[in-house]
């Protein structure tokens, strides 16, 4: 656990004062860049062991890259099952590194760095440090593992402004180049609406929140009927079947961290669209957690409504007085990194602890 805790006290430091420097510009990005390349180092140096998908996904399709000419690639690129998008990055930096580091490493940093470019919309200024600290606690180890959804939380995170914005035509071409990365992004084509309804300044009644509830309820029993649906009709990955028929079980945490994130919307300083918006899709990603008893895939889709609801959170803490948006924002975090530690010594966090490095004789 060493690596990780020395580097997310490294890098969550730097961004600290990146984020309370910004009028600094050249000292700003500099506290930045150099807080993604020690996470992005972290990540490139790690052994192929470190992250259980690496061995099914990444491993055996980089050795395989390596060999291939570009036409072959080209036919190859259709015809493992897995996203076209996901296959050719492997195969554009396997002819530059017969090392994974290189890959490992770009991958990390490309990823941090779109989330920080979605950070850095000036009509919103987003608490990137929030931001970060969560997805350090919530998600870099997973990352490690989950090297196809990376890319695809990454974009997902591109396209919260461009909801805002409502942009769209351009929300929906970010939706599906994700989607070419990790299938699961497909559920993402829904947030655009859910989230311009959710935004809505009205106040809300019991009975809209009753049918909200009753609404997800329907959608927790029939999620298996459902999921067959899109593998039958080739929009999800055939693998997904045999998940039905394993255990999965959902972990209490995830369960406290949105019951935490829903406390959180009680502030009277908090915008009644904001508070609209991030109940609606608090109460959605519980569903959705829910289904994860079922199947893996739905405990990954999760991720994307959760991390919007954080994003909202992000530009809410803006409109906060101080008091309260260091309440809030803590509040939020520490949830996050009891969950982390907890987790982290209790399970393998999907076999990326304990980290290992050859190349660093860890």
């Amino acid at each position: 656990m060493e690596p990780y805790i020395i580097s997310f006290i490294l890098s969550l430091t730097l961004l600290w004062l990146g984020y309370y420097n910004k009028s600094k510009k050249a000292i700003s990005v500099t506290f930045i860049i150099i807080a993604l390349f020690i996470l992005s180092l972290l990540a490139g140096f790690r052994d192929e062991t470190v992250g259980l998908d690496l061995s099914y996904y990444f491993v055996p399709n980089y050795d395989a890259a390596r060999a291939m000419s570009s036409k072959t690639a080209l036919v190859y690129l259709f015809s493992t099952g897995l996203e076209p998008l996901y296959l050719l990055s492997i195969y554009v930096v396997s002819q530059f590194s017969y090392d994974y580091f290189l890959y490992f490493f770009l991958q990390e940093f490309l990823s941090l760095l779109l989330i920080l470019i979605a950070c850095n919309i000036k009509k919103y200024n987003v608490n990137y440090f929030f931001i970060f600290a969560i997805y350090l606690f919530y998600f870099y180890c997973q990352s490690l593992s989950l090297n196809r959804q990376v890319y695809a939380v990454s974009l997902i995170f591109l396209s919260y402004p461009l909801i805002l914005k409502k942009k769209i035509l351009k929300f929906v071409i970010v939706i599906i180049i994700a989607i070419l990365f990790h299938s699961s992004a497909i559920i993402c084509l829904s947030l655009y609406p859910i989230v311009r309804y959710g935004l809505r300044p009205i106040k809300r009644s019991f009975y809209y929140y009753f049918v909200i509830v009753f609404s997800g309820g329907i959608f927790y029993f029939i999620f298996p009927s459902l999921l067959n649906f899109l593998i039958n009709y080739g929009i999800l990955v055939q693998k997904y079947t045999r998940y039905l028929d394993e255990d999965y079980s959902i972990h209490k945490f995830d369960i406290l961290i949105l019951v935490v994130l829903y406390l959180n919307t009680f502030y009277k300083q908090l915008s009644l669209n904001f508070k609209n918006g991030i109940r609606l899709l608090i109460i959605i990603s519980f569903f959705i957690t829910l289904c994860g008893t079922y199947n893996d895939i739905a405990s990954r889709a999760a991720l994307y409504f959760q991390f919007c609801v954080l994003y909202l959170f992000a530009i809410s803490l803006n409109n906060l007085s101080k008091k309260y948006r260091l309440r809030m924002m803590f509040s939020i975090i520490i949830i996050y990194l009891v969950s982390f530690v907890y987790q982290s010594s209790t399970t393998d966090l999907i076999q990326t602890v304990p980290y290992t490095s050859r190349s660093l004789g860890i």
